[in-house]
């Protein structure tokens, strides 16, 4: 992870120290482009004398202006960011109200867009300044090199905020403005090609990479000379060789990465680098000489370079802690941790959250925090009688879960960094290990309960940053609006923040403080209106902890057992749930045999069968399904009591019919005959407990099914008619059938928030881009996922009696985010939805059997689970086949409380029951008198 960070952030300008070759050499000593090309090559001694002299001279305004531009520029090139900032302010405050299309303010929005890239970490931020210096560069048309650096700078910020399309748009549009003059700007393309180098290393695409660096050199060396930016792209193509694990070539690249550094006085950042490289290196192949040797003398580099609170000297403590805990060093190791953790404890200890942290803070501490947890953890496991460090580390791990929610809710979201997902997801790991530790070495519930709101802070977390790319990688414009408000009003909050905090400026600037207020008061009331406008996506944005006590009343309401999963890098972890509270709670060894059974039992069940060899499928069928059984449900199944049972699943799970597994192996030939879950236990799905006791919207008053379908003549040739479908559903239910050019998009979102069932008869389209999943209309109309967020659906089920509903964007942690994700965060209790292409005309039978158990007064789980068990019983050996049956499944609530279609009976029978009450009471007061 460290490595895929630093590359997103890594630092400096171009630098070539010999001023010679700058390119584009003017005649003008002293013109304003001559500076910027001379601190851009990396001139930067020559240029700050000369800047001095520059300055002494010519004392006009205007020149005042270009001077703190330039001082800016040139105190970032000096890893000075706070000073460069009061420069660039300073500068901001002599333009006044001048032109805003001016060259000047073109220039200060550059060199802003810069510090705030890399010397700041804030993207977002940057990409404004930048768009606003491209705008006016167009205009004002200063020399191409000015508009190829920002077409540079906006590929580096769209690839750190996870915007690869556009990062690599602009990268080569700056590549083809310097093609035109190779020679001149050979270092700039060479910087080009190694940052589209590195945008292919966070894809993981490693070979590619390794191409892009090697024509990034020979770039570079057009010059006939070595450059420094030769070691940054050196020290990159060392880290792509070893994640190819070619460590002869990797330890190569390093060391000619540092070789190259050391020929220069500015090269100390890139030395740090190489030795932190070489120290991970011989680290992880437990040479511990020479990678202490080496990590010591990066940390020593970086002390020289960065003031006290910065990410990348926090980072060569956190190495030396790791070198130091994997030796056994623990005392070491916790001295370096602290010492790393030392500048962000107002942070750790939730005394300092206010405008002085970045969120590149809070991302540190929590990665520190979990790093100081591990220790704690190696501990424990070298003495099992240092419970104590187990406790301590099971502290900082709910330390760095509110980090993580408070972080999630104003950063991550606004990311679509897959790597930090992955960090977040393997430290919550760890948490549930030490939470799984404790309760089976205690046998204190409360620690198991501690695992349990673990894994589903975890779920919360990954699934709001998947929600957040539904709702605004989208056509969803009051959604983008109020984004686009926020992410202004944020940045704008983050500038005066910082003016507010720069260490040279002793004095409160009290206009910078009323700007404060006020941006603060306008991010309120705009949360406010985000509350009134969509309160779930408020609740899960601003979510507090999961409340197990409100899970238990939810499991009381609805008579079940829960079961919650949780799946590792290293682990599988299981938690079931009863009428007491935790019962059970498994950690299962993870390992590549096992997922690859699972792979295999999947394309055993979601492939049309073969009539041939049927016999042979069963039997390689029950052996796997068995064997997955025994390693998910055997344990948790002996200690719950109840045959209502919701999973939760997670990962690989999620594809999973739980109900298809077979309990026991009697090497049966049918599949008709096999002993399945669902012959015993009324199996429902969850995405998370969190999901299911969320509060419903208000409760539907319209009539029981509203059923949308095709018309026969849209039909075709096809085997099966939806008309024929949803004109039988209405004989068994009171229904308003839409069909053909009457099942359009106005009416389904009416259907939605007025009618208490709906039911599509469709076809769709499961899509891995986001909220792009759609369900096919008539009349050629596509009602796609993200519209659906828009939507306050107050029906209590929805079936999807449709093709891959359950497909969409993988999920770290909450499945994938689809149709059937989108009804129930929009408000339905319960959805039907299948998991693969399930052939129509069974379907369509199983459909009608479920709803004719429906209106027979059964809750919506037990009605699926019998209409599944009727396809086993009365089909042959092929129907009987899972492939027909399993893929249909309910996710929600079990149990639909509301009544969907028994609320007309209730209301009668309650009518009843008073007048023959009125009745008695008539009756007896006659017999007295």
């Amino acid at each position: 992870m460290n490595r895929q960070l630093k590359i997103s952030i890594a630092l400096i300008l171009l630098l070539n120290f010999n001023n010679d070759d700058l390119p584009g050499q003017s005649k003008e000593k002293e013109s304003f482009d001559y500076f910027f090309r001379l601190i851009s090559n990396g001139a930067l001694e020559k240029a700050e004398t000369e800047l001095e002299q520059f300055n002494r001279n010519k004392k006009a305004n205007q020149s005042k202006t270009e001077y703190l531009l330039l001082k800016g520029l040139l105190s970032f090139s000096f890893f000075k960011f706070d000073e460069a900032l009061v420069h660039l302010t300073h500068a901001e405050e002599l333009m006044g109200s001048a032109d805003a299309n001016s060259l000047d303010r073109g220039r200060l929005s550059h060199f802003k867009g810069i510090l705030f890239l890399k010397g700041f970490y804030k993207s977002e931020i940057a990409l404004d300044f930048l768009r606003q210096a491209e705008e006016i560069y167009k205009i004002k048309s200063p020399p191409f090199y000015y508009l190829a650096d920002i077409y540079f700078q906006l590929g580096r910020a769209y690839k750190d905020i996870g915007d690869i399309g556009n990062s690599k748009y602009h990268i080569l549009k700056s590549i083809d403005i310097y093609e035109n003059n190779e020679q001149e700007f050979a270092i700039q393309i060479a910087d080009n090609l190694n940052t589209l180098a590195a945008i292919e290393i966070d894809l993981n695409h490693m070979q590619s990479a390794v191409t892009l660096f090697d024509k990034a050199i020979h770039k570079a060396e057009l010059k006939k000379k070595e450059h420094l930016l030769t070691s940054k792209i050196y020290d990159n193509l060392g880290f792509a060789y070893a994640m190819i694990k070619n460590e002869k070539q990797s330890l190569k690249s390093f060391h000619k990465s540092l070789s190259i550094a050391k020929k220069y006085s500015y090269g100390q950042f890139w030395m740090s680098n190489s030795y932190l490289n070489l120290g991970e290196h011989y680290l992880l192949n437990k040479v511990y000489d020479s990678a202490f040797f080496y990590l010591k003398k990066s940390s020593q580099s970086r002390d020289i370079i960065f003031n006290e609170r910065n990410f990348e000297r926090a980072e060569a403590y956190q190495h030396i802690a790791i070198f130091f805990r994997e030796t056994g060093s623990f005392d070491s190791a916790r001295f370096y941790f602290d010492k790393a953790l030392s500048p962000y404890n107002g942070i750790v200890e939730n005394k300092n959250i206010d405008g002085s942290n970045n969120n590149e803070d809070y991302l540190l501490a929590i990665i520190l925090i979990a790093e100081k947890a591990q220790l704690n953890i190696d501990e424990f496991l070298s003495d099992s009688t240092r419970v104590r460090k187990l406790i301590d580390a099971n502290t900082l791990f709910n330390r760095m879960d509110e980090l993580s929610r408070e972080c999630y809710r104003n950063f991550f979201w606004e990311n679509s960094h897959g790597y930090i997902h992955d960090i977040m997801k393997a430290n919550y790991e760890k948490a549930i290990y030490v939470a799984y530790l404790l309760f089976r070495h205690t046998g204190n519930i409360e620690y198991a309960n501690d695992g349990l709101r673990i894994m589903e802070s975890s779920k919360a977390q990954i699934l709001l940053q998947n929600l957040m790319i539904s709702k605004t990688v989208s056509g969803n414009t009051d959604a983008m609006k109020m984004r686009n408000r926020e992410l202004s009003l944020k940045k704008r909050l983050d500038i005066a923040q910082f003016r507010d905090n720069l260490v040279g400026n002793p004095i409160p600037d009290r206009s910078i403080r009323k700007e404060i207020i006020k941006l603060s008061d306008s991010l309120t009331q705009l949360y406010h209106a985000l509350r009134r406008s969509d309160i779930n996506y408020y609740d899960s944005r601003f979510q507090k902890k999961f409340d197990l006590d409100l899970s238990r009343t939810f499991q009381k309401n609805q008579h079940v057992d829960l079961l919650d999963f949780f799946y590792g890098n290293d682990a599988l972890y299981s938690i079931a749930i009863g009428d007491n509270g935790v019962c059970d709670f498994q950690r299962i060894t993870h390992d590549k045999t096992a997922d690859q059974k699972i792979d295999s039992l999947l394309l055993l069940i979601n492939r049309v069968p073969e009539i041939t060899k049927a016999q042979e499928r069963a039997l390689a069928y029950e052996e796997l399904s068995y064997f997955v059984f025994q390693r998910l449900l055997e344990k948790p199944l002996k200690v719950l009591t109840k045959s209502k049972i919701i999973i939760v699943p997670d990962g690989l799970l999620f594809k999973l019919p739980f109900e298809a597994l077979a309990r026991s192996r009697n090497s049966t030939h049918s599949f008709s005959k096999m002993d399945y879950i669902g012959m015993h236990y009324i199996i429902s799905y969850g995405y998370s407990l969190g999901s299911l006791v969320r509060k419903p919207n208000k409760e539907s008053s319209g009539t029981a099914l509203a059923a949308f379908g095709y018309s026969d003549e849209e039909q075709g040739t096809k085997k099966i008619s939806s008309s024929q479908e949803i004109r039988n559903l209405s004989n068994l239910i009171d229904a308003k059938i839409y069909e053909g050019a009457d099942a359009t998009k106005e009416a389904i979102k009416t259907a939605l928030r007025s009618d208490r069932t709906v039911h599509f008869a469709l076809h769709s389209i499961g899509s891995s881009l986001d909220g792009r999943s759609s369900i096919i209309l008539p009349e050629a109309d596509t009602l796609y996922t993200y519209e659906i967020y828009e939507i306050p659906v107050n029906a209590s089920l929805i079936h999807l009696n449709a093709c891959e509903t359950m497909v969409g964007v993988d999920n770290a942690s909450e499945g994938v985010i689809g149709l059937a994700r989108a009804f129930l965060f929009s408000g339905a209790q319960s959805v039907v939805a299948n998991l693969w292409a399930i052939e129509d005309s069974h379907a369509r039978t199983m459909a009608l059997d479920f709803y004719e158990k429906l209106s027979n007064g059964s809750p919506a789980a037990e009605a699926l689970a019998l209409a599944k068990r009727d396809v086993i019983i009365e089909g042959d050996e092929f129907v009987s086949h899972p492939y027909y049956w399993a893929g249909t499944i309910l996710i929600g609530q079990p149990s639909n409380l509301r009544n969907i279609f028994n609320s007309n009976l209730i209301y009668y029978a309650l009518l009843v029951i008073g007048l023959i009450t009125v009745a008695i009471l008539w009756l007896k007061k006659r017999f007295t008198l």
